[in-house]
């Protein structure tokens, strides 16, 4: 397959590829077509969400994107190509892997947004992932491996209630670890991920607990949502630690998971250390299996200076 493009023909082409996957599905090496296409014409945005897209048609998209080389193509620069921002591969089930969509990372520079959400991805394909995340790829020596990967994804989205993807605890640890790695000091300015959203995703409390670590060290994460991850209140104090030195946390979203008291007033007391007044944690809904006594609203209120916590819609004791 062999695709040619003339420069004037670049001011006309369009930078969005969505298919209505509920009327239409790919037919078999198209997604290697549309990869290769989407490099060339200057593609910003591919949509292929319910198209019912396999491991196998991921793989040829991926192919077809990552086989495209800049300086072979007459009249065309490395600015010219590879301007994907923006890819959503949500609601296609046969997808358990993510690591040619990784691939696919490492080779689109301005790529800041992915929804994969209600697929079928496991843990252990989150590591290609998370290594596509991290802020800077260097050797041993701090040299730098990958002039293209400055970390330039910004949003995140394997999950959203009730629709997420079974990565568990592993999973989870994965893209914590990616969190902690600091940027390259040669690219401060491309930090990356801004916001993660980790819905009905199993994490569990050993990855709250390994997201609190991380975030002790990362300083550009704004949002981070860990909904429905049934999350007890071992989770939540481990979690909340990182409240009272990050500055970079907007938004803590830990609504439906399995705090008591003990865990909110955690919370709690760890927002009241932190400098950031911008900080809000939502712990609405929380459902424990072991229901605990004590009073939440005396605490917060006569014994720390919270900013914004939201605790609606539980059955702790208050």
């Amino acid at each position: 397959m062999s695709i040619t493009c003339h420069r004037s023909e670049l001011r006309k082409m369009p930078t969005r590829i969505k298919f209505d996957g509920q009327k239409q599905r790919l037919a078999p090496r198209t997604s290697a077509f549309l990869g290769r296409w989407s490099a060339l014409k200057r593609i910003q945005i591919v949509d292929f969400s319910y198209c019912g897209i396999d491991q196998a048609e991921l793989e040829h998209f991926a192919e077809g994107f990552c086989a495209v080389e800049p300086p072979q193509v007459p009249g065309l620069t490395f600015k010219k190509v590879r301007q994907l921002q923006e890819i959503n591969l949500s609601h296609n089930t046969d997808i358990v892997s993510l690591r040619h969509l990784a691939r696919v990372m490492d080779n689109a520079p301005k790529l800041e947004k992915i929804t994969i959400y209600k697929c079928s991805v496991k843990g252990q394909s989150c590591e290609e992932l998370a290594k596509a995340i991290c802020a800077q790829k260097v050797d041993q020596k701090g040299r730098v491996l990958d002039r293209w990967a400055h970390g330039s994804l910004k949003y995140l989205k394997l999950g959203a209630m009730p629709f997420g993807n079974p990565i568990g605890a592993r999973g989870a640890c994965y893209l914590a670890d990616a969190l902690a790695i600091a940027p390259h000091p040669k690219f401060p300015q491309t930090a990356c991920l801004e916001e993660l959203y980790l819905d009905s995703c199993e994490v569990h409390d050993e990855g709250a607990e390994r997201f609190g670590e991380a975030l002790k060290m990362n300083k550009t994460l704004k949002v981070l949502s860990l909904k429905a991850n049934e999350i007890s209140d071992t989770g939540m104090v481990q979690l909340s630690a990182c409240f009272r030195n990050n500055v970079s946390l907007k938004l803590v979203a830990l609504d439906h998971n399995a705090a008591t008291n003990r865990g909110a007033i955690v919370v709690a007391n760890n927002m009241s250390v932190n400098k950031n007044s911008a900080l809000i944690v939502t712990l609405k809904d929380q459902r424990p299996k072991d229901f605990a006594s004590g009073n939440v609203t005396h605490t917060i209120t006569n014994e720390v200076k919270v900013k914004c916590l939201e605790l609606s819609r539980n059955r702790l004791d208050i």
